[in-house]
Order: structure tokens, then C-alpha cells, then sequence
């Protein structure tokens, strides 16, 4: 794989991983919690509107191909949610051009899943224009996850200086890897300023980031990570047994060895 879509695929992974994140954290606010369907396709989705989505998908493989896409961009702006919300994942998967305006408009929709799909979708069409209405979007914490996913496949110098904004204001740990794995300087003293965080996930994918950045600035909060950060993570499977010490020391031999060349 050529070096630059492996790193595209590392900060998709990412982003990726950070909707989850984010939906995992409504999950845990029982205000908040959906079946599969809701959480995917909208707040007022049911048995009927699941009923209407496969019925849609069915009518739409009888048609020719620019009738196709007219009565996807049509179910936009349909009444309920979980139409809106299939057919923009539909176009999607489609890379439709055409639904691009009227998708920009639906990251606005009030129903955050709604909304996401939007973002899904525009991250998967690929056009420069969605770039600073996904920006806008990061505003939105239910659409956050899904606005970074888009902003990293479109991968637009203008969605550095935001994604730094936001990991500034939430401090959520799968935004230091994509910004880590972006690769852009900037990012540094933001990364810096989480490793004071009380989470050790923060701590330790800040670390990560940092080695990354290969900026000799984080050396000094890396070394003092290593010296006392020592305590072993537990309350995840995904880092169970890790340490942030381990991790900031790895970081600072890339660091050192940047500074080499």
C-alpha cells in the first residue's frame, strides 16, 4: 500500500474509532439510550419506518439510474428521521455529487443521527465544498465523531487548526491519534497540555501522538511521564495493563531519533 493511504487508512481507523467513542458515551446516559435503528437512523424511527427503508431500497433498484438518485436526494427531506437518514447513507455509499447541497443543509437537521449520516456521507463523496460545513459541525458533540471521519478522509489543511480547537475542549482520546496520525506540528501544544489530564487514556494516546508529531518540545512532559506515570491501566480491555511511562518512553526514542536525522 503507497505510504499515503496507509496513512489515510490510519486516520479513518481513528476517526472512526472516535464515533464509536462517542456514541459508546451516550450509551452510558440512559436519557439517551436507542435501539440499533434509532441510533442509526434517527430519534423517531420504528417498526413502520424500517418497514418504509426497505421498501425504499427495494423501489429504488427498479429505477434508471438518474431517477435513482432524484428520489434518494427527494427522501432528504422527508418527514421522518430514518428516511432521512437511509437515504443519505444510500448516497453515501453511492458517492452521489448531487446530493452534496442538500446534504450540507441536512448536517443541520435536528436529529443529531440525521445529521451524521449527512457527514457520513459527504466524507464518503470526497468534495473539498463539505469542508468547512463538517468544521461547523464539530459544534455538534452527537455529530462530532462522524464530522471528524469526514474531515479526515477529505483530509483538508483547514481542519487542523478546528480538530486542535475541539481536542482542546473535550480532551476525547481518539481525537490525539487522528491528530497524531495527521501529522501536523500544530497539534503539539494541545498534546502537551493533555498529558495533565486526570484520564490515563488521554495521557496515554496523547503520548502516542506526540511520539508521532516528533516534536523535541514534548520531550520534557514525556520524560516526566515516564518517571511517574507509572500505574497500570485496568478499566479497559483495550489498554488493560498498559502504562502511560511505557508509552512516553516509546514516544521519546522516535522523538530522539527525528531529531538524528
Amino acid at each position: 500500500m503507497p505510504w499515503n493511504s496507509y496513512r489515510r487508512a490510519q486516520h479513518a481507523h481513528a476517526a472512526d474509532r472516535f464515533a464509536r467513542e462517542i456514541l459508546a458515551i451516550l450509551e452510558r446516559d440512559p436519557t439517551r439510550s436507542r435501539r440499533l435503528m434509532r441510533s442509526s437512523f434517527g430519534r423517531s424511527t420504528t417498526s413502520t419506518t424500517i418497514s418504509e427503508m426497505c421498501s425504499m431500497t427495494n423501489s429504488i433498484s427498479k429505477l434508471q439510474p438518474e431517477d435513482e438518485v432524484k428520489h434518494l436526494i427527494q427522501q432528504l427531506e422527508h418527514s421522518d428521521s430514518g428516511i432521512r437518514g437511509h437515504a443519505a447513507y444510500m448516497l453515501g455509499q453511492r458517492r452521489e455529487q448531487a446530493a452534496i447541497s442538500t446534504l450540507i443543509q441536512l448536517l443541520q437537521d435536528a436529529d443529531w443521527a440525521v445529521a451524521g449520516w449527512a457527514a457520513y456521507a459527504l466524507g464518503q463523496i470526497g468534495d473539498s465544498q463539505a469542508v468547512e460545513p463538517l468544521i461547523r459541525s464539530l459544534t455538534r458533540l452527537q455529530v462530532a465523531g462522524h464530522a471528524i471521519e469526514a474531515l479526515v478522509k477529505l483530509h483538508d489543511e483547514r481542519a487542523v487548526e478546528p480538530m486542535i480547537a475541539f481536542f482542546r475542549r473535550t480532551h476525547i482520546s481518539s481525537v490525539a491519534t487522528v491528530l497524531g496520525n495527521w501529522g501536523d506540528r500544530r497539534a503539539v501544544d494541545a498534546l502537551i497540555e493533555a498529558m495533565d489530564n486526570p484520564d490515563p487514556h488521554v495521557r496515554f494516546y496523547s503520548a502516542r501522538a506526540l511520539g508521532k508529531l516528533g516534536d523535541r518540545c514534548a520531550l520534557t512532559v514525556l520524560r516526566r511521564a515516564v518517571d511517574t506515570d507509572t500505574i497500570p491501566i485496568t478499566d479497559t480491555q483495550s489498554l488493560r495493563g498498559k502504562r502511560v511511562s511505557d508509552v512516553a518512553a516509546k514516544a521519546m526514542q522516535r522523538i530522539e531519533q527525528v531529531m538524528k536525522q
